[in-house]
């Protein structure tokens, strides 16, 4: 089971534990809260379960970095001394996909990384890639590229017009790889990615807002690509409950939209 730390400076630490069993080799989706004092935790859609870090602090104040898979040493002696962490091992697995505040975070840009493999292959793949501090610097493992076969007599007289063309190895001839967004057989069909405005409430854990704020979302083609948000702003939004329990939001809003390779984002 998934076990839940949480401490804003109130002692001692607020702990909890997933309904469901993680330790099965499936991919599982874990959805992670922190709102002041209380802290929920939701694991592949199911029943969500809070925690609440009562005291005289508020809310969660840190400046040093958040560490993903692992801690380092020094990190890791100091949270298991304050019993945040019941061991100090890393996490051996893949995280296939990461978001913080609703924007998927890329792990390869991450400042530093300790024996971290891109991809998730097979279990065997898995345990050689465990994701471990990213505090500790390492280099990524390189893969290495195939070669490519050129054939200048097959592209002598193509018609890409956006893109690049490649000689078919087999088949003969030559096909187009076009540039992000575009699309057709000559990579002749521009991208129509563009953002769609909205008005509608925004949800979080059984509340909502209290009115219906403009939202964005992205929409168009992109050939073989992906249309996605590119960037965001933040706008305050007031929450309100079945209780009557009232908050404040920070709601990530679309700004701009783009053509993006990485499907797997969405």
């Amino acid at each position: 089971r998934l076990r839940i730390s949480y401490d804003v400076g109130n002692h001692p630490a607020s702990t909890m534990f997933s309904y469901e069993l993680v330790s099965d080799e499936s991919e599982h989706t874990v959805e992670l809260l922190s709102e002041r004092q209380n802290f929920t935790l939701r694991v592949d859609g199911g029943i969500a379960r809070s925690i609440v870090n009562a005291g005289d602090r508020e809310y969660l104040e840190v400046d040093t970095p958040m560490f993903l898979g692992g801690v380092p040493p020094d990190v890791a002696r100091h949270a298991h001394s304050h019993w945040h962490l019941r061991n100090s091992t890393s996490f051996r697995g893949c995280m296939s996909r990461v978001e913080i505040n609703g924007r998927l975070q890329d792990l390869a840009e991450s400042e530093k990384q300790n024996k971290v493999i891109p991809g998730c292959g097979d279990s065997e793949q898995r345990d050689q890639g465990a994701i471990r501090p990213i505090e500790q610097s390492a280099p990524l493992t390189r893969v290495s590229k195939p070669k490519k076969i050129k054939d200048s007599n097959a592209c002598s007289a193509n018609k890409c017009e956006n893109g690049r063309c490649r000689p078919r190895r087999r088949s003969g001839g030559y096909r187009c790889r076009c540039k992000r967004g575009w699309s057709g057989k000559y990579c002749n069909e521009p991208p129509t990615c563009r953002r769609d405005r909205q008005r509608a409430f925004v949800f979080d854990y059984g509340c909502r807002s209290r009115y219906r704020i403009k939202q964005f979302t992205c929409d168009g083609k992109c050939g073989k690509d992906c249309c996605q948000p590119k960037r965001y702003h933040k706008k305050r939004v007031a929450m309100i409950c079945n209780d009557g329990t009232k908050y404040t939001k920070d709601v990530d809003i679309i700004r701009k939209c783009r053509c993006s390779r990485d499907c797997d984002g969405m």
